[in-house]
């Protein structure tokens, strides 16, 4: 296959009319590479062609096999026109981001403030990941205690993360939830299960919910414009968007149902694989790669053909920064994954390498530059 070939696929990729089978290769190669450890040996290719090969329908031939081999070979040869080949670039010994070394941003962390029933706010520890809620008292994960029976009164509580914060909760049912940044969850202590169903308020943000399974007592979560109710599963609700509910289901099913009065579908069941987007009440079903969706919840930024607005809104609220835009490049999408535990200035590095735009960093700024 040919260099010129490999950017016909590519093309196709960036504009969304590549085949499926292209797309599997691009996507599941870019996705499973580990963005610490750059080069791509022969061994690593071979590995990576195995597994694509595995998963992709139809597979019956060496012929094709080979065939497969030789396009991620030359995708990791190719620059991505227009994507960012972050997983197949080498990394630059230097970087063009102004005083990078005197402002550079360490990534977000464990933060979260409790907010009792009582009134009482509690800041939470940055050592601790998570906390627990049980009928008698508030502790962390690791079983130290925060409060006593007193400070768990009926009524409502909140915990909330602020950008670049992160934090776990146990409700008093087992189920679990993660909070990603900016993120607002109220809660009460017992759940309102004296009133047939479990359920909680998610003000603001993007959480994952691992929901303990009550057959007698649905599991509701409230998002203003819509109401998710389990009996017990695994999915994710984003309301970072402006108007817009992503909600994506891994495991079980859920029923979406809008708050919104409206002439469209005002409710939809999910299965594992499947997301709904919400917007003014109509909500639309689509598939969606979950291992993306949820890629914050294993400690990655990681984005497919996405604006660069998009991915700076992920990179502003994990960093707490704020984005000024002195240059845009309207057409261009990048695709990319790097570890949220990077400092900012090698998020920005990667990103320009597409040779697209350029950054500088002041104080907690980034200044998108042509």
């Amino acid at each position: 296959m040919t260099t010129e070939e490999i950017k016909q696929i590519l093309e196709r990729y960036n504009t969304g009319q590549c085949t499926e089978l292209e797309k599997t290769i691009i996507e599941e190669t870019l996705m499973q590479f580990n963005e610490d450890q750059p080069g791509l040996s022969e061994k690593k290719l071979e590995k990576l062609g195995n597994e694509i090969y595995r998963n992709l329908p139809g597979s019956d031939g060496k012929s094709r096999r080979i065939k497969l081999l030789s396009i991620i070979t030359a995708v990791a040869s190719v620059s991505l026109i227009g994507i960012i080949t972050l997983l197949f670039y080498p990394r630059p010994n230097t970087s063009s981001i102004e005083n990078k070394s005197t402002f550079n941003i360490t990534p977000g962390g464990n933060k979260a403030t409790l907010t009792l029933a009582n009134g009482k706010t509690i800041n939470l520890s940055a050592a601790k990941t998570g906390i627990i809620i049980d009928d008698n008292n508030i502790k962390y994960i690791d079983s130290t205690a925060i409060t006593n029976r007193s400070g768990n009164a009926p009524g409502m509580a909140t915990i909330s993360t602020p950008k670049g914060g992160e934090y776990q909760i146990v409700l008093s049912d087992g189920t679990k939830v993660w909070l990603n940044a900016a993120t607002t969850l109220q809660f009460s202590a017992n759940l309102m299960r004296e009133r047939g169903e479990r359920k909680v308020r998610l003000e603001r943000g993007e959480a994952y919910f691992e929901v303990y399974k009550d057959k007698k007592r649905p599991f509701v979560v409230e998002t203003g414009q819509q109401d998710v109710l389990v009996l017990g599963t695994h999915f994710n609700i984003d309301t970072y968007e402006p108007g817009s509910i992503k909600t994506t289901l891994l495991e079980g099913s859920v029923r979406v149902q809008s708050n919104v009065h409206t002439s469209k579908t005002k409710s939809k069941i999910l299965v594992p694989g499947e997301q709904s987007v919400n917007k003014a009440g109509a909500i639309e079903v689509r598939k969606v790669n979950t291992n993306i969706e949820l890629a914050w919840k294993k400690g990655k930024i990681q984005f497919v053909r996405a604006d660069l607005k998009t991915v700076m809104g992920m990179i502003s609220r994990w960093y707490d920064i704020q984005v000024v835009y002195q240059y845009y490049p309207v057409e261009g999408k990048f695709t990319g994954s790097i570890s949220r535990s990077k400092n900012i200035s090698e998020v920005l590095n990667l990103l320009e390498t597409t040779g697209d735009v350029r950054f500088k960093i002041k104080e907690r700024q980034v200044l998108v530059m042509k």
